[in-house]
């Protein structure tokens, strides 16, 4: 074996516990607004994909015993509104700020509540689609190298 080759530092694939979207006008022009989310392995990623598992068990769970005693599974049927207010809540449980903005001329600080209220809005789904888009990309938070 070559003595003089550096040996790799798995710590270089880890995943950085926080990532920026750069928020995108309709024509792909930053607009200055930033949002940072919870990487991979931060708490509140953790704690909502737990949340989220736990669910998606029980569910499992409640099928399987209906078919052990022979009945039929008849699952709750979720609404494109439910959907989309399940994605919002994840979104949500990720964003750790944002930089600041107005709407209307007055500021809008952020909060879960003020993000939801964007998210949730048809108007901005623009916004909606990035954000949802970002969380799904693990690449989103990757670290970089530093350039040399």
């Amino acid at each position: 074996m070559d003595s003089t080759k550096k040996t790799f530092d798995i710590a270089a694939l880890a995943a950085a516990d926080e990532g920026d979207l750069h928020i995108l006008d309709g024509n792909g022009n930053e607009t200055g607004w930033v949002w940072t989310f919870a990487g991979p392995g931060h708490p509140a990623t953790v704690a909502i994909d737990r949340e989220q598992a736990a669910r998606f068990l029980s569910r499992e769970q409640l099928k399987e015993r209906a078919q052990v005693n022979g009945k039929k599974w008849k699952g709750t049927d979720e609404t494109p509104d439910e959907l989309r207010e399940r994605t919002v809540g994840y979104i949500v449980a990720r964003l750790l700020r944002w930089s600041s903005i107005e709407m209307e001329g007055a500021e809008f600080p952020f909060s879960p509540d003020n993000a939801r209220k964007i998210l949730l809005d048809r108007r901005y789904g623009l916004v909606f689609d990035q954000a949802n888009e970002f969380l799904r990309e693990e690449k989103d938070f990757t670290k970089r190298s530093p350039k040399a």
